[in-house]
């Protein structure tokens, strides 16, 4: 989305939000707890998956028809993007020849909160 906003030359801001949680403040603007969803700047609620979000910022349907002119001078925020702050991507590889080997990573970012811990398999 951030591609197609960008391409319409529509000014926005990131607001990440939390993967867990009440995200009481989703709920608040658009009445469910999914992501992602747009804040216009006139208070419009735009809220569909992804790729029909991006479908519909590229063809500038709707509350995109004149976002991208409104926003006078630039560096003017006429949107909020919505979406979820995620976390970091475990990598998992395997190594198939005559004995079978297993290995993985997972990043400290995802492991908050979390105690060192041994496994012995």
């Amino acid at each position: 989305m951030q591609r197609e906003l960008d391409a319409a030359e529509i000014d926005y801001e990131i607001v990440k939000h939390p993967c867990f949680g009440k995200r009481d403040r989703v709920v608040e603007l658009t009445g469910q707890k999914k992501l992602p969803f747009i804040e216009l700047e006139n208070g419009t609620i735009v809220r569909e998956e992804s790729k029909d979000l991006a479908a519909r910022i590229r063809r500038g349907e709707g509350a995109f028809e004149r976002a991208g002119h409104d926003a006078g001078a630039r560096g003017r925020h006429v949107a909020r993007l919505h979406f979820l702050a995620r976390g970091a991507i475990a990598q998992l590889g395997e190594r198939l020849d005559r004995t079978q080997e297993v290995a993985g990573s997972s990043p400290a970012s995802s492991m908050k909160g979390l105690q060192k811990q041994s496994f012995v398999f």
